[in-house]
């Protein structure tokens, strides 16, 4: 009978002559097909070569059509980091069409300040065979911007069909930038309580000390008309009232900083009343320094108390004037501003509207994160013991709060400092704050 001839293991059961280690197996003409022949036990099936070739071919096209239609891109690289393949959603995640990268190191597309650290775990990740790692990094898009990616990579050099790390990855940008803007909010609500909290504190011990005072300074000025000038007692009560006096001013401050000292606001033009004050100021930060002065033109008016815009600007002053070291320059401007959730959304203190921004900026040492978180508690300071109050920073935090205003601050070592200040604008016919 004429057939088709199969070699197969000798463990297999057949009726036919076997030899030592194989049983042929006679399969008449026509029983030869995919669905017409079974071996003993296996269930397998003898295919003509046409039908398996069709079956590889198909089975390689739906595993192309998983990978290029995939949500996630896919990237293959050698052991040195070399890309292989890329797959079409590159494009979407780094801007990449899939044969641009080809044969380019896949490091170069990390972001300068992690590419090292990237390089070295991937070598290291290359040398254990079956290895499954997950990562997240920041890469730079075609377009130069940075983008956070998350992603698994499989390390399948040691699989000849394969040959390749294989990495699965996708943009996760939107996620880390919500994820940092609730961590800052998280951030300033904690401060806004704690600095709350502060105040109610402050306020509440320095209304009680105030009143002391009171009574210390009016038993003190008695004392002192029923004395003459030339009796040893009258020494000793000048002092006693020179302390208080400096105990009577550290309270309000810290009333200021708790929002709890009387104001008398009014409309006012604030470059009206920073003229006024420019002279003094300049005399509060000495002649090394210069004071700039930048009005802007048609500045809107504001309802505040001018007094508080005095003390405002002279701690500022202050705190520029010890920021530099020898010689430089502070600056003040004003400048109309709307602003929205979009672009000032991460202030502290933010509200959308209409304000007038007064800057106050120095040419001086600047200052580090650890300390911009803290500069406005009460009792904060960075000088040196019995060279300051700790106290300027947070009266001008009370005193904008005080104001229905908010601030904040730009600064980096070495690079100077900016507060800056922003208050509502009147419009006629707003009712009294």
């Amino acid at each position: 009978m004429q057939g088709t001839t199969f070699e197969m293991s000798a463990d297999w059961s057949s009726t036919a002559n076997a030899g030592p280690n194989h049983t042929e197996i006679q399969v008449p003409s026509g029983q030869s097909r995919f669905s017409d022949f079974e071996t003993g036990r296996s269930g397998l099936r003898s295919t003509p070569p046409g039908r398996a070739d069709e079956a590889l071919r198909a089975s390689e096209e739906r595993f192309r059509a998983l990978v290029e239609h995939s949500h996630d891109a896919v990237t293959l690289l050698k052991a040195d980091g070399t890309v292989l393949y890329d797959s079409p959603a590159v494009t979407r995640v780094l801007g990449y069409t899939p044969t641009e990268r080809i044969g380019c190191k896949v490091f170069d597309f990390v972001h300068p300040e992690e590419r090292a650290a990237m390089a070295r775990g991937f070598a290291d990740f290359a040398m254990r065979a079956g290895a499954v790692a997950s990562s997240e990094g920041r890469f730079v898009h075609k377009d130069g911007s940075t983008r956070w990616i998350e992603g698994v990579r499989s390390n399948l050099l040691h699989e000849a069909a394969i040959g390749a790390v294989v990495v699965n990855y996708r943009d996760v940008t939107e996620r880390k930038r919500a994820e940092e803007e609730r961590v800052k909010l998280e951030d300033q609500l904690r401060q806004a309580v704690k600095m709350e909290s502060v105040g109610r504190l402050a306020g509440g011990i320095a209304h009680d000390f105030n009143n002391m005072l009171g009574v210390i300074l009016g038993h003190t000025e008695i004392a002192l008309s029923r004395i003459t000038a030339t009796e040893p007692l009258h020494v000793h009560l000048q002092q006693i009232q020179k302390a208080a006096q400096r105990s009577a001013e550290l309270t309000r401050q810290l009333l200021a900083f708790a929002r709890k000292q009387a104001i008398a606001p009014s409309v006012v033009n604030l470059n009206e009343a920073i003229v006024g004050t420019l002279r003094m100021l300049q005399r509060l930060i000495g002649e090394h320094i210069r004071l700039r002065w930048h009005p802007a033109a048609n500045l809107w008016p504001v309802r505040v108390d001018r007094s508080q815009i005095d003390q405002i600007l002279a701690n500022l002053c202050l705190n520029a004037r010890d920021a530099i070291a020898h010689a430089g320059q502070v600056v003040i401007e004003t400048a109309n501003v709307t602003l929205d959730h979009e672009v000032h959304g991460d202030h502290a203190g933010f509200a959308r509207g209409e304000f007038v921004r007064l800057a106050v900026s120095d040419d001086g040492s600047g200052m580090e994160k650890e300390t911009l978180a803290h500069i406005f508690e009460p009792f904060f300071t960075t000088k040196g013991i019995g060279e300051g109050t700790g106290l300027g920073l947070a009266t001008v935090y009370g005193a904008v709060k005080q104001n229905n205003g908010f601030i904040d601050v730009l600064s980096e070592p070495g690079a100077g400092t900016t507060f800056r200040i922003f208050l509502p604008r009147h419009l006629a016919g707003d009712r009294d704050r």
